[in-house]
């Protein structure tokens, strides 16, 4: 299909299919551009294809339990689930950072968080509101797997967040389209359509009910309704300028088109069909939803803490809130299913591989803790789909340990490019094809840095955390440890750490993890 194609799907009060100059006067129209291309764009190559397209699909804040088809929740993902049938669903799937930053920076360029550049968020948000100075991780140093694939004769498009770096992305993709950590494109937009932006924290007067009392005022988990027209929101615009790319997608060259969507991180603030969807009485109360008696000692004055009792440590009062973080959960699935039948449509599908997964999870007030920065798997643990025509039997269930470290070089395996020898992951095809059996146990880490600014506030320390099953080890930078038997103990509320009966077993986790800390370059006790 091209451009000029009357019958093409239609995303209400969208410019869809734009081209060219003029994608380039939409732009102007709005004082900056909706749709960038960089200067590495390529015309049409007349070569035939001979590479499968890559479609990767990421939300922020998805935990695996609100996977439809793992059926641990009554949360519905269809879009997700037809693409788990045709492929495969990595079930022991864990993010590298409990944070958007590092955690995208793994996904893109095959290394772990500290390789790559990004070893935890960027503060651009703190630089912009409270004047702070440089960032301390101003974005990814090492190319992501996109650059590989433009060398391979891929054109590459992506939408959405990209929270890796301020206008770094043009450097590695052709198009590029809402990827400004602040979105100023699009409450510009909003404010010429005439609505209240419907990214609610633009806003400090409508976002106040939902962001906590303490500093720095992140998100409290109180649901609400969104209060603009549905066909304004928020990650229905990233959908917008998704399906203006499929609209330009080259006819005679392989593509990647990525989709990187806000939700469903909290503020959970839905439209009303969504806010309804799931009854909070089928919201069950999680084993751990109590403090671990021997946890870190810091933990109880975090941040973390005060914001789950600023909330509520009454069970009760958390239904709703995870009842609708389901309904977010559908509602993005739906907006990834709109752009995949869009595809499946024009005929690209047979030919074409699609990820989809998670950065990261989050607590929703197990272990007595909000947020994202603990080393649980609440957070830890994360959705991740592949489907690969040919290459990856339908229906997989995927029980090896993976980690974000695996998707870059899984997705040049799949479009016939070698991935280079640096990567820290490893292609995970011949695992997934049913010709190849799955380890037991396979190392998979993951690590936790916070820039000084959020550091005044978290009242938490750096770890690094090594999972060899059935064991999971977190070293805190200020030398406490804990030590887990997930299957044993899946919901890690008995910490064995500093028992006598686990000295050895502890022992050998920790020098397990300092080792690959001296591998990687990682100078985790350094500092």
């Amino acid at each position: 299909m091209n451009a000029e194609n009357k019958n093409a799907t239609w995303i209400p009060g969208r410019r869809t299919f734009l081209k060219g100059s003029a994608v380039a006067a939409a732009g102007a129209a709005l004082g900056g551009p909706l749709v960038a291309r960089s200067d590495a764009a390529k015309d049409d190559d007349p070569t035939p294809d001979r590479h499968p397209n890559i479609v990767m699909l990421i939300c922020d804040g998805m935990r695996l339990d609100a996977l439809g088809a793992m059926g641990q929740t009554p949360c519905q993902t269809p879009a997700w689930d037809k693409m788990a049938a045709e492929g495969a669903i990595l079930g022991q799937h864990r993010t590298t950072g409990p944070m958007c930053s590092p955690a995208r920076a793994s996904i893109l360029t095959g290394l772990q968080p500290h390789q790559a550049g990004m070893p935890g968020i960027s503060t651009v948000y703190a630089q912009t509101e409270t004047s702070q100075g440089p960032l301390d991780w101003p974005g990814i140093r090492k190319e992501p797997f996109s650059e590989r694939l433009r060398e391979a004769g891929y054109e590459t498009y992506y939408a959405g967040k990209w929270h890796v770096g301020e206008h770094n992305i043009t450097r590695w993709f052709d198009w590029a389209a809402c990827c400004q950590a602040t979105d100023s494109d699009y409450t510009e937009w909003c404010k010429l359509h005439g609505v209240p932006d419907g990214f609610i924290f633009h806003d400090p007067v409508r976002s106040k009910p939902y962001r906590s009392k303490y500093e720095p005022r992140m998100s409290l988990y109180r649901p609400g309704v969104l209060d603009i027209p549905e066909d304004k929101e928020h990650n229905l615009w990233v959908l917008g300028h998704a399906m203006e790319f499929v609209g330009i997608l080259p006819k005679h060259k392989p593509f990647l088109l990525v989709m990187s969507v806000e939700g469903p991180h909290p503020p959970l603030v839905v439209p009303q069909k969504y806010f309804d969807m799931y009854d909070p009485a089928d919201v069950k109360k999680p084993d751990n939803w109590e403090a671990n008696v021997r946890e870190p000692s810091f933990l109880d004055n975090s941040y973390f803490r005060k914001i789950r009792s600023e909330w509520s440590d009454d069970f009760e009062d958390w239904r709703k809130p995870i009842a609708v973080s389901w309904g977010y959960v559908t509602y993005v699935d739906k907006l990834f299913g709109i752009l995949l039948a869009r595809l499946e449509e024009m005929g690209l599908m047979e030919n074409t591989v699609v990820v989809m997964l998670a950065d990261h999870g989050d607590m929703f007030g197990q272990h007595k803790m909000s947020q994202i920065f603990i080393a649980y798997d609440e957070v830890l643990r994360v959705p991740c789909v592949i489907r690969a025509p040919g290459r990856v039997s339908p229906g997989t269930r995927c029980r090896m340990d993976t980690s974000h470290v695996d998707i870059a070089p899984t997705i040049l395996s799949a479009a016939g490019v070698k991935p280079p020898p640096d990567m820290e992951g490893e292609d995970l095809l011949p695992y997934l094809s049913g010709g190849g059996a799955q380890p037991r146990s396979r190392d998979t880490f993951c690590q936790y840095n916070m820039s000084p600014y959020f550091k005044r506030f978290h009242g938490v320390h750096d770890w690094r955390s090594i999972l060899r099953r059935p064991w999971k080890y977190v070293l805190h930078h200020n030398g406490e440890a804990e030590l887990f038997n997930i299957e044993k103990d899946p919901g890690e509320m008995n910490n064995v750490a500093g028992l006598a009966a686990s000295r050895k077993k502890e022992a050998e986790m920790r020098k397990a993890l300092l080792a690959w800390c001296t591998r990687t370059g990682d100078d985790f006790l350094k500092g």
